[in-house]
Formats: C-alpha cells, sequence, structure tokens
C-alpha cells in the first residue's frame, strides 16, 4: 500500500510539474526519475505519467547494490538485468533512456571493471540495444583527503587530489554530432565503432 501510494504520488507531482513546465516553455525537455527502489533494481515503478511526446526522457539512477553496500565488483549480472529493464521501461514510454546517475566509490574492489561495464551498457553493444546517454557520480574539483567529495563524505569523484583516478574514469571517444539516429556503438581501449541511420 505505501509503494502504491508512493507511486501515485510521485506519477502526480510529474504530470502537474510537467504540465506547469510546459506551459511555460513547450520546448522544455523532461528528465523524469523514478524511485529509489527501481534506481537499485532497474525494474519499472511508475507508468507513463505524462502524454506521449519527444521531449521527455527516463532518467533513473543506478547503482550495483555489491558496489554501495559490499564496496565490491561481483560481476555483470545484476547490471545488466538492470539495464535490460530500464531500456524496456523507456521503451514503453516511448523515450530515450539517460541514466541520470551512475558510479562507484574510490574504494571499491574492482571499480574500474564495474565502470566499464556500466559506459559499455551505455553504448548497447548491439543491434537490439541502442546507444543511450548518462552522467557519472561525481567530479569534485575540491577533494580533500578529510572529506573526500565534500558532501556525506562520499569518496565517487573520478579526480582527487592529485588528479584523474583511473579506477573510475577513462576517457572515452563517442560521436559529438551525428546526421541520423545513432543505432549501434562498441568502444575498446584503441577504437570506436560507430553505426548510425542515415538523415542527411
Amino acid at each position: 500500500p505505501f509503494s502504491y501510494a508512493f507511486d501515485n504520488d510521485l506519477r502526480e507531482l510529474y504530470r502537474d510539474a510537467g504540465t506547469a513546465v510546459w506551459n511555460a516553455d513547450p520546448g522544455a525537455i523532461l528528465f523524469l526519475e523514478p524511485d529509489l527502489m527501481t534506481d537499485t533494481s532497474g525494474k519499472a515503478a511508475i507508468p507513463r505519467p505524462l502524454e506521449r511526446r519527444t521531449n521527455i526522457v527516463y532518467a533513473p539512477h543506478f547503482y550495483d547494490p555489491a558496489i554501495m553496500g559490499q564496496k565490491k565488483y561481483t560481476g555483470p549480472a545484476t547490471s545488466q538485468q538492470a539495464f535490460a529493464s530500464m531500456r524496456s521501461f523507456a521503451a514503453a514510454w516511448g523515450a530515450p533512456l539517460f541514466l541520470g546517475e551512475f558510479g562507484a566509490p574510490a574504494i571499491a574492489v574492482g571499480a574500474r571493471d564495474y565502470i566499464t561495464l556500466i559506459y559499455d551498457l551505455l553504448d548497447g553493444g548491439s543491434a537490439e540495444a541502442a546507444p543511450a546517454s548518462g552522467a557519472q557520480w561525481v567530479y569534485s574539483s575540491a577533494w580533500t583527503p578529510e572529506k573526500f567529495d565534500g558532501w556525506d563524505t562520499e569518496n565517487f569523484s573520478i579526480v582527487d587530489n592529485h588528479g584523474p583516478r583511473p579506477q573510475l574514469f577513462t576517457p572515452r571517444p563517442y560521436a559529438r554530432a551525428v546526421s541520423g539516429i545513432p543505432t549501434r556503438q562498441i568502444v575498446t581501449r584503441n577504437s570506436i565503432h560507430f553505426e548510425w541511420t542515415s538523415a542527411p
């Protein structure tokens, strides 16, 4: 009952807020995030709160529970299942997927493999999964050894007081502009494979 009421409240909030935003700016893009349990499981929790439009984005957060709780990468299965659910939910909305937040604690064992996996899952990597976008948490230029990221003593920053942290971030190539619709992207250490449907 609590979950059902919360889902309805969240859906109504998005409906009211979205209507107000679009009344002020019909071209504004709404990034809508589901509840916390969806964020940890990738499973759908609320129906699409607004009518089908092109300027709405499904934007869940996702953190593998093992990375957060055990500070350890335990393999790709949980993340792969979550991404399959998130992609399915975005498709049901008729909306693109934008991973609103992801990352890992710097001390997590296997953090680099985990972050690489998330970027690979965002890339799609198969004809069935078009590339998605996301925002990694966090870049904290004020990182210190005492307070870490400076917020809630988290330690997710892709830089520390010495510079970039390779266990949390590796620069990856990407297409900055495409005359068409991206359909597939595979990035390796030395190359990028990119496909798109042309729209000249």
